[in-house]
């Protein structure tokens, strides 16, 4: 018997370093529940998954290639041996495997290793891996395994704004003159808002190594200790120097996100690392989510991040030259399993937690600003989905979209 589902979300993520296209927001699956492959590797299933025809959206300023709306892979026989799974995270009786789809995606884009989940509201229904987590090493992608998410982790920062907003401990119109009073921030940059530089409109450093190289030695050279201290150093060399883009115009920014954890720390008295632990990862149950590149450098017990060179890929031990420095943390330096992952979008999507948010404030999170199609750590789509930025910063790389039920 064949069902037809909606899935509203999807997610690959993959560890090779460099901005990837955005796919389509949402696919047609067609599955075949009288074979369906449970979470252990069980049983198979014919698959088709067909993307809607809607134009894909313009990610920094580049549009994908494919403008088709017919880029969807046909896999049959979803079937993966048990033995390839040894710590699924994933509970559910019964899932459609995508683990052919994983192996397809990663030998057609030269990958070590890939994984895919897909999602409603409700639930992950398809998940699938394929791959190494080391180019050259022996160990197996699993489903359980922890991908960095990069500037992902964006969308996490404005939704956990958005709970203090809720709880009445920020504000999204508070002015930068008002949240630092005792910062002589620049004239051009006083009535900068927090809704601003969640939308990348706040005139901030768009390219802080190249912009103000200092700025970003000084934030490696502190690394991890008394990371509060650093990012309030950071806000006000930032704050009291003259801005490089007019306030109001779209400008990618990691400063600015830094600058509103610094604004979270100062609300808060807590880094914005146990900050967002409480209010994010806790109550969306995003379990195994954290910071930094996960993993043991003398092991291969996560995925390693990668980059080509010359032609050739090159891996990355885990530890601190694997990622940004830990200060750009609301920027982008979460990492999580897939499912965890998913468990944050099917809340955007409505799906719970259950009153964590009003749906005003929902709405407010997936609302663009009148410079661009950005709205608080979301590209919004002209089709009505939201898609996460993928990151350039990282030595991993990982897509996906959602789109909410009409």
């Amino acid at each position: 018997m064949k069902h037809r589902w909606m899935i509203l979300g999807w997610v690959v993520a993959f560890s090779l370093g460099g901005c990837g296209a955005t796919d389509h927001e949402s696919s047609a699956v067609e599955l075949d529940t009288s074979s369906t492959a449970t979470s252990d590797g069980a049983g198979s299933g014919d698959v088709t998954v067909a993307p809607e025809d809607t134009a894909p959206a313009s990610v920094d300023g580049e549009t994908p290639d494919d403008s088709s709306g017919d880029s969807g892979l046909e896999v049959t026989d979803p079937e993966v041996a048990p033995d390839t799974q040894p710590d699924s995270a994933v509970t559910s009786a019964e899932i459609l495997r995508l683990d052919n789809m994983a192996e397809e995606f990663r030998a057609q884009e030269g990958l070590p290793g890939v994984g895919i989940v897909a999602f409603s509201h409700e639930a992950v229904v398809a998940l699938g891996v394929a791959g190494l987590r080391k180019h050259g090493g022996t160990e197996l992608i699993t489903d359980s395994d922890k991908f960095h998410l990069g500037s992902c982790t964006k969308a996490m920062t404005a939704t956990l704004v958005a709970k203090l907003v809720d709880q009445g401990l920020m504000d999204f119109d508070a002015s930068l003159a008002e949240l630092f009073p005792d910062v002589k921030v620049h004239v051009e940059l006083q009535g900068v808002s927090i809704r601003q530089l969640l939308r990348h409109e706040g005139g901030v450093y768009s390219d802080v190594i190249d912009q103000a190289p200092d700025l970003w030695s000084a934030l490696w050279d502190a690394g991890a200790a008394d990371i509060i201290a650093t990012r309030r150093t950071f806000a006000e060399a930032v704050l009291t120097a003259e801005p490089p883009h007019t306030v109001g115009t779209y400008h990618y920014s990691n400063t600015g996100y830094i600058l509103v954890g610094a604004i979270i720390e100062e609300r808060m008295s807590a880094p914005w690392e146990e900050v967002i632990t409480a209010q994010v990862f806790e109550p969306f149950l995003m379990e195994g989510c954290g910071f930094g590149a996960a993993g043991n450098p003398d092991a291969e017990d996560q995925p390693w991040g990668h980059q080509q060179k010359n032609g050739q890929t090159q891996s990355f031990p885990p530890g601190p030259e694997a990622d940004n420095p830990p200060a750009l943390g609301p920027a982008g330096t979460v990492h999580c399993p897939l499912e965890s992952w998913a468990r944050f979008m099917m809340g955007h999507l409505g799906g719970g937690p259950e009153s964590y948010l009003p749906p005003e404030a929902w709405s407010e999170l997936h609302t663009i600003g009148p410079a661009s199609q950005y709205a608080l750590g979301w590209l919004v789509t002209s089709d009505g989905g939201l898609q996460e930025r993928c990151g350039c910063m990282a030595r991993s790389d990982r897509r996906h979209g959602i789109r909410h039920r009409d």
